[in-house]
């Protein structure tokens, strides 16, 4: 489902080799497991080749455009590499740049999650000390809401590295009006329990007031039967009683 929520681009808009919203320059992969990387071609059957360390990988796309392919496992590493990828339709190289390997996070939920940094009683010294972590990397899901899982959806934050306020759009993460307190204090507080040694990136997908319902499948929702709970007081008695 993840791939579903996060890709940006779809077949019908690609025009050459895309690549899913979840993915761009400054992000971080997942460590010491095989990175899954998915998009998108406008030409149906084109081979699409990816280059990482030298090391080629290769894949062709369906039918409708989509293409995946899976890079070799990486060891945690906070030196920037660039991975490539080209299609046989001759179409322009895509190259993700200074990617790190460490370790991926996703924080999703409503309002609580949605409460950004700069929201803070101690914004001011948080966002400025955000300079002395490059090796954390945030991005955030803009909010939308569909009846059915989407391919097409909005970024609001791509991939950066934490910093200093800047100008919105530019290097850094500007006023950080967009990113999870929850997200950045929870990652950058590991980040330092392990000394800074392992790299890590944080995307949040996050929409007030929303329920619990809204992030199941819909048949999961309207399953003819459903399971039987009970809630019992301390003394035994049956409270409530749902199925």
């Amino acid at each position: 489902m993840l791939w579903l929520l996060l890709a940006s681009v779809g077949p019908a808009l690609a025009t050459a080799v895309e690549l899913a919203g979840c993915f761009g320059s400054s992000m971080v992969l997942q460590r010491d497991v095989p990175a899954r990387i998915w998009g998108f071609s406008s030409s149906p059957g084109a081979r699409i080749e990816a280059t990482l360390h030298g090391s080629k990988v290769e894949t062709s796309a369906d039918a409708s455009g989509y293409w995946w392919l899976e890079l070799a496992a990486q060891p945690a590493s906070a030196i920037g590499v660039d991975i490539s990828f080209r299609s046989t339709d001759g179409s322009p190289a895509v190259v993700l740049a200074d990617v790190l390997f460490g370790d991926v996070f996703l924080f999703s939920g409503q309002s609580n999650t949605v409460f950004t940094v700069g929201m803070g009683f101690n914004a001011t010294a948080e966002i400025d000390r955000a300079k002395s972590y490059p090796s954390i990397r945030v991005m955030t899901v803009g909010e939308s809401r569909a009846k059915d899982p989407q391919s097409l959806i909005h970024v609001s934050q791509p991939w950066t590295r934490a910093s200093a306020p800047g100008a919105i759009g530019g290097p850094g993460v500007g006023n950080w009006s967009h990113f999870s307190a929850i997200g950045w204090f929870s990652v950058r507080n590991l980040f330092d329990r392990l000394e800074g040694r392992v790299p890590m990136g944080v995307i949040t997908s996050a929409v007030s007031a929303t329920s619990i319902l809204e992030c199941k499948r819909r048949h999961a929702v309207h399953l003819p039967t459903r399971p039987t709970c009970s809630l019992f007081r301390p003394s035994g008695d049956e409270l409530l009683t749902c199925g």
